[in-house]
């Protein structure tokens, strides 16, 4: 499935290995538009109606999803 699919929520949820960091995913919310949230938000909100799997970080930029995660490295 390309990353470009938006999926109704009544289709499927989420599968973990689509997910970003912290469970995050793309959603469509019905008057918002395209928002970044994560699937506990997702199943919550009746407002967000569509999602799509988190894209893959740019090649060599997998660092600053771990920065993001665990913090800079060399800092106390």
């Amino acid at each position: 499935m390309a990353n470009s699919e938006w999926i109704h929520i009544s289709k499927r949820k989420p599968r973990p290995e689509e997910c970003g960091p912290n469970g995050r995913i793309i959603v469509w919310h019905r008057y918002n538009g395209a928002m970044i949230t994560n699937v506990p938000q997702l199943e919550e909100n009746h407002f967000m109606e569509w999602w799509m799997p988190y894209p893959k970080p740019p090649e060599g930029a997998a660092h600053l999803i771990l920065e993001e995660i665990e913090g800079p490295k060399g800092r106390a």
